[in-house]
């Protein structure tokens, strides 16, 4: 005997879904970028945001790659503004390996302006005391004319710790205070790789103040010991460690 009823449908709720159940909603998240940690990722360093004399180009350059979200600004102020125009930042060429450079017409202190998402980078901004002339240096200012003291040698600056491949990284070496004696700088990979030398550090006479301006530039990335001799003695801190980023 055939049954009367028929089976019951099953429910149009499950067996279909609705079209508010097919939907689906996409959460948009948006980063919230602090203009003021973007900055602190900016990098500034060269001679140019330390000295200068007067009708000399001055460069320097600003690394900005790891910031985001912000747009860079880099301005100058000279003594004079009558000679701004003159002194006015352009953009350095490309074989200097700077980004920027200005030539300061008149003596005084400039200043450079470095800022990220309107806000100032680390160092900005920066006094930069130019010479109305170069100062006057033996031909050979390294020579030993009586006992150094290594001891008494201060090296400052973000180089001794680290800096990226192919980029000019930077620090300063105070000798004012530790008598006549030949200063010495290289640079040399942590570990032996073939066909990878010691690397000599250049560095110059800041007329400003007496001390030194070195900077090295490094081919690989790794850690590098920064030697830096005074009077044939290793100085306070030396080899300093600097870890070398890749790009």
């Amino acid at each position: 005997m055939s049954s009367s009823g028929a089976s019951p449908s099953p429910d149009a709720s499950l067996a279909s879904p609705t079209q508010e159940h097919a939907q689906v909603t996409e959460l948009v998240v948006r980063t919230v970028i602090d203009p003021r940690e973007e900055a602190d990722k900016v990098r500034s360093n060269g001679p140019g945001l330390h000295r200068g004399v007067v009708g000399k180009p001055c460069y320097f350059s600003v690394d900005y790659s790891r910031a985001e979200g912000g747009k860079l600004g880099v301005s100058l102020v000279s003594p004079r503004q009558i000679v701004q125009r003159r002194a006015q930042l352009v953009r350095a060429p490309p074989e200097s390996g700077y980004h920027y450079m200005f030539t300061p017409v008149c003596g005084g202190d400039h200043i450079v302006k470095v800022t990220y998402a309107g806000e100032h980078v680390p160092g900005s901004p920066f006094r930069v005391p130019v010479a109305k002339t170069s100062p006057t240096v033996q031909k050979n200012p390294m020579w030993i004319k009586a006992a150094a003291n290594a001891a008494e040698v201060k090296c400052s600056g973000p180089g001794l710790t680290g800096g990226i491949v192919g980029r000019q990284a930077t620090f300063t070496v105070d000798t004012r205070s530790a008598g006549d004696g030949e200063l010495s700088i290289d640079v040399q990979y942590d570990k032996f790789v073939e066909n990878l030398p010691k690397m000599k550090a250049s560095f110059e006479l800041n007329p400003a103040d007496g001390s030194y301006f070195a900077s090295y530039t490094t081919p690989e990335a790794g850690l590098y010991r920064i030697n830096v001799m005074y009077g044939g003695q290793p100085v306070h801190g030396s080899p300093f460690l600097a870890k070398i980023e890749p790009r």
